[in-house]
Formats: C-alpha cells, structure tokens, sequence
C-alpha cells in the first residue's frame, strides 16, 4: 500500500484543520506573480470502495481496475453548474489507510454505495457538497441510478 503525501496549506486556507502541513509565510514570496488556483480541502483519506463500479469513456470499469491499471481516461461526472453527465479526466487514484472510517450509504432501492467518511457527497437541494460523516438521515444526496 502506498500513502501519498499530503497537500500543503496556507494559514489563511479554506477548510484547513489542525493536523493539515502549512506552508510558512517566509515562502509566501514563491507565489507571487504565479497564477495560484484554490481548491477546498479535498486531500486525505476521500475513497470509494475498490468495488463500486464506474462508467468510462471505455466501458464500466471499477475503482480497484482503475487504479491498478492506472487508467486516465474520462469517467461519467455530473457537471453542478448546468446539470449536465459529462466525462471528465481521471486525474489520480489511491488506496485509502486502514484506519480509515468507512460507511455505507443505501438508497431508496436498497442499493449500498460503501465510502470512507471524509468523501464529499453532493446535496442538490443545499446546492452543495458535504462529508460523509456529517450527513444526517433523511439527507438527499445525488446518486445515479
């Protein structure tokens, strides 16, 4: 098993928590004029389990034969902004620790999506995305069928 290492924040980052690595102010000076793109927090343990199956611009693949073959081609996304499926880039995979708390979340049909409990879920009538482990029962969070 391979850990990957964690992102470095600033200070002043969105979501940063106690135990995230920060970047020292002295350093702040390496980034200017350089264009800078900030993301929520989205590093750590967010897996789905090795099992659940995707669909690829090549066909249903899981996340065990994406990550084991290190396959990089387009998976199905759902796009918030217009409300669209679309394909999009596969930009990494890992596997998650074992001290990883995981969850399953079962939908209306019974059927069980298992997830560590930092993987962000999205709630369309919040019109946002939430952990795992913070969802409440009753929530509707977007699944596809």
């Amino acid at each position: 098993m391979k850990k990957y290492p964690r992102t470095l924040h600033f200070q002043f980052s969105p979501e940063i928590h106690a135990d995230d690595k920060v970047i020292s102010l002295k350093y702040l000076g390496n980034f200017l004029q350089r264009e800078i793109i900030i993301t929520e927090k989205l590093d750590g343990a967010n897996c789905v389990d090795g099992d659940t199956i995707l669909n690829t611009s090549a066909g249903e693949k899981t996340i065990r034969e994406i990550h084991e073959t290190n396959y990089r081609g387009l998976v199905e996304s759902y796009n918030i902004s217009n409300g669209e499926i679309e394909f999009r880039q596969i930009l990494n995979s890992f596997i998650a620790t074992d001290n990883d708390e995981w969850y399953e979340i079962e939908d209306t049909e019974g059927n069980c999506l298992k997830v560590t409990e930092e993987h962000l879920v999205y709630l369309p009538e919040l019109n946002c995305y939430r952990k795992v482990k913070e969802l409440k029962e009753g929530d509707k969070i977007l699944l596809k069928s």
